[in-house]
């Protein structure tokens, strides 16, 4: 941590030089957001930004296919297919209403199996009534074979 403080120092004098190598983007975070803000000169670096991440590009726009489009159209966000840019930023807002609905189908989905599994409760034909059942039907069937059998 001092050899990057005193390294900022220097920069602060003479500017860098590129001496540092691995501290580099060090140096730069420190002055443009550090502690030493008084040096508001930016240090180019020699790499280009890399803008993406491990899951594909993070950039802010997206190219939307002919499908999104549509959506966007129906949607409201553009009023027409030809208004719509070749870039976008909707997509977000997008995946957040589709997020909604499919919260929302699944809170009605658990609403309509209680009220079902209620109906079928008061009505007496539950799992336990028709496996009880199903026993005994097999029982006299069993039986029955073994009647005919001797």
């Amino acid at each position: 941590m001092t050899m990057l403080i005193q390294h900022v120092k220097q920069i602060g004098k003479a500017g860098c030089s590129g001496c540092c190598g691995t501290f580099r983007q060090k140096c730069i975070n420190t002055i443009n957001r550090g502690p030493h803000r008084r040096y508001s000169y930016r240090v180019e670096s020699n790499k280009t930004p890399d803008r993406r991440g491990p899951f594909g590009s993070t950039s802010a726009f997206h190219h939307p296919s002919d499908f999104e489009k549509n959506i966007m159209v129906l949607t409201r966000i553009y009023p027409s297919l030809n208004s719509i840019p070749k870039t976008v930023t909707a997509k977000d807002r997008m995946r957040v209403l589709i997020g909604f609905g499919m919260i929302g189908l699944t809170v009605l989905g658990f609403i309509a199996v209680v009220q079902y599994s209620r109906k079928v409760r008061d009505q007496g034909n539950g799992i336990m009534k028709r496996s009880m059942e199903w026993q005994r039907q097999l029982a006299a069937e069993r039986q029955s074979e073994e009647n005919t059998d001797k």
